[in-house]
């Protein structure tokens, strides 16, 4: 069968439609993704045909589909395709000729009732998680205490040397250690003791051997957050986001400081409470334990092909 993988969005759109891509391959089909540009070497390096478009949307194609399966965002979908939602709050509306599927683990992100008859829920859609952390960050780790980890992924900053200061404000403040990921927002400061700032880094690995993980809420980031068992600081910045650090908050795993709330003084408070509430710890373990061996890609596409 020949599918058509629209994969516009971020970098974790694009990782996770590799991943599902890889997937459908392996059971014999025939997969061509579209995407943005700058996401082109996660699918090529994968050994797949990836055409790039600087807008979001399928082009015409050049000879028909068997299937379309659309990622992520709903707004590049075509009568008829297949889309898979990160979120709830991505399914309502959707066009009359869209086949819905939810990635998502059902204890973090429940089907509202009125969808359950209509919308098919798999766990979420992870990259492969034995991906290697950079000798770097295994020295760094090696150095000391579990460090804070600090990055927002695709969330760009309105002033990234103001957040870079509230964040080292607050880990500073309180003796800890930390590991920056730059990402769109610009975070960190080279040259800051106990701080190391990367690039790209695989959170898969890295999550579980930190303190505390403060992120933006992105849905990828969310799930691989709840599978390390370590507290979460979830800093949303759109819809989408407050929805996964409400969910956070919800069930125990963390709690939520809105972007625009967001100061030195108050990620100092919320790691003080983080590192000292055993039970949020304890939540956090036990829904690692309940997560971990969920296969999200395998299940994701089966619904594809069912």
């Amino acid at each position: 069968m020949r599918i058509v993988l629209s994969a516009f969005g971020s970098r974790g759109v694009t990782r996770r439609s590799v991943a599902l891509a890889a997937e459908l391959r392996r059971r014999g089909h025939d997969v061509v993704l579209f995407g943005f540009p700058e996401h082109a070497g996660s699918a090529e390096g994968a050994g797949f045909v990836y055409v790039s478009c600087a807008t979001e949307g399928l082009p015409p194609l050049a000879s028909p589909a068997d299937l379309v399966l659309v990622m992520g965002s709903v707004r590049s979908a075509a009568d008829r395709a297949l889309f898979v939602a990160f979120s709830p709050t991505r399914l309502d509306p959707l066009p009359a000729e869209v086949r819905p599927v939810l990635a998502a683990d059902e204890e973090l992100a429940p089907l509202p009732p009125e969808l359950i008859e209509h919308v098919r829920q798999v766990p979420a859609i992870l990259p492969d998680a034995r991906e290697d952390l950079p000798a770097e960050v295994c020295d760094f780790l090696s150095a000391g205490d579990p460090p804070v980890y600090l990055g927002f992924g695709a969330a760009p900053a309105r002033d990234p040397d103001r957040l870079t200061r509230d964040l080292l404000g607050a880990v500073r403040g309180l003796g800890l250690r930390a590991i920056m990921e730059r990402g769109l927002a610009g975070i960190g400061r080279e040259g800051v003791r106990d701080v190391l700032v990367a690039e790209e880094l695989p959170h898969a690995a890295l999550f579980p051997l930190c303190a505390v993980v403060v992120h933006h809420g992105g849905p990828g980031t969310t799930a691989l957050a709840c599978r390390a068992g370590v507290p979460q600081i979830v800093v949303p910045d759109d819809a989408e986001q407050h929805y996964w650090a409400d969910r956070v908050a919800a069930l125990g795993l963390g709690e939520a400081v809105r972007r625009r709330h967001l100061t030195a003084a108050s990620l100092h408070d919320g790691l003080r409470r983080a590192l000292g509430d055993e039970a949020c710890r304890f939540r956090a373990q036990v829904m690692a334990e309940r997560l971990r061996d969920r296969d999200g890609v395998t299940e994701a596409a089966d619904a594809v092909l069912a």
